[in-house]
């Protein structure tokens, strides 16, 4: 038996299609606020030895005062006992690995790379198809390098770029940052150049 508190709210998923339907596009300030709230949320799970494992646009809900509430975490014990493959769990889960050897895991690296897509999803303004992993993901890097060239300075580009580079399931990164360590990096990037009130706000 499965007891569940209904929250209410948008699923995320929902929220971009209808933006998608009336040609609106989130943009890079509203994905940075998505990562603002997301990020300490999956930190202080992630103290709490608890990895997520599957936050994809479709587990997140958007609430009527603007905040993030993570869905179905309980998910992801299952998805990891099925043992599918990255292809499947992206093509019927959006849920994105490194393409390394072994099994997919869902730890608190593949929270973060999660919550890297779904920000991708937003920046760039559409939803990631098939293509877009894992072979799309260097272009998908490239397209958000540009916006991020267009809404900020050069180095505001480059340091979203580096951002995404450490937090994306790209293949050969030996290492990840931490959820808390990617959320203090990414407040920042925000202050010095957009605010972080700007996003929160477009978000």
């Amino acid at each position: 038996v499965v007891v569940s508190e209904y929250i209410a709210g948008r699923r995320l998923s929902d929220i971009i299609d209808c933006a998608a339907e009336q040609g609106i596009v989130a943009g890079l300030d509203a994905a940075l606020g998505l990562l603002l709230e997301l990020l300490p949320a999956l930190a202080r799970l992630h103290d709490a030895g608890i990895p997520h494992g599957a936050v994809a646009p479709g587990r997140l809900i958007v609430t009527p005062a603007g905040q993030i509430v993570l869905l179905d975490a309980i998910y992801a014990e299952a998805l990891e006992r099925l043992q599918l493959t990255r292809k499947r769990l992206w093509a019927e889960f959006r849920l994105a690995f490194p393409p390394t050897a072994g099994l997919a895991r869902f730890d608190k690296a593949a929270d973060l790379a999660h919550a890297s897509m779904v920000a991708a999803t937003l920046t760039v303004g559409r939803v990631l198809q098939d293509k877009d992993y894992p072979e799309g993901l260097s272009v998908l890097r490239q397209e958000i390098q540009e916006i991020a060239s267009i809404r900020g300075s050069k180095s505001f580009a480059e340091a979203v770029d580096k951002f995404f580079a450490a937090t994306l399931p790209v293949a050969g990164r030996r290492t990840t940052p931490s959820a808390d360590e990617a959320a203090i990096d990414l407040r920042k990037l925000v202050r010095k150049e957009l605010g972080i009130t700007t996003c929160r706000t477009a978000l």
